[in-house]
């Protein structure tokens, strides 16, 4: 599902490969296999070093959430504070490896290997 100023769409998408690892699409993508959708950690050093360049840029995938879930009680074990603020801090508003990017937090994560 994309979404552009704020209408979604869904459409059925065709083809020869089905994996479920980020690290293969990205080789898939890099080999001219088509696009892919793929997290900034993954491919964000591609588009920086123009391997792979944007594409479909004013449509948007919904964010993926991390959560922490404990039972509530008294108070809050210390290891457990102290692990959700490790995720706190490690994937906050700006995640780790989107802060070398020329403008983080707006690559889009659409790809090709078609620069031209």
């Amino acid at each position: 599902m994309l979404e552009r100023d704020g209408e979604s769409v869904a459409t059925r998408i065709h083809g020869n490969l089905l994996v479920n690892n980020g690290d293969y699409i990205a080789a898939a993508t890099l080999e001219g296999h088509g696009i892919s959708v793929l997290p900034t950690f993954i491919i964000g050093n591609r588009i920086k070093s123009g391997d792979l360049v944007p594409v479909l840029a004013d449509w948007k995938v919904p964010p993926i959430a991390i959560h922490a879930v404990y039972a509530q009680t008294r108070s809050l074990p210390a290891k457990t504070r102290v692990l959700i603020d490790f995720l706190v801090e490690r994937f906050g508003p700006e995640p780790y490896w989107e802060e070398s990017c020329a403008s983080p937090g707006k690559l889009p994560t659409s790809t090709t290997t078609d620069p031209g």
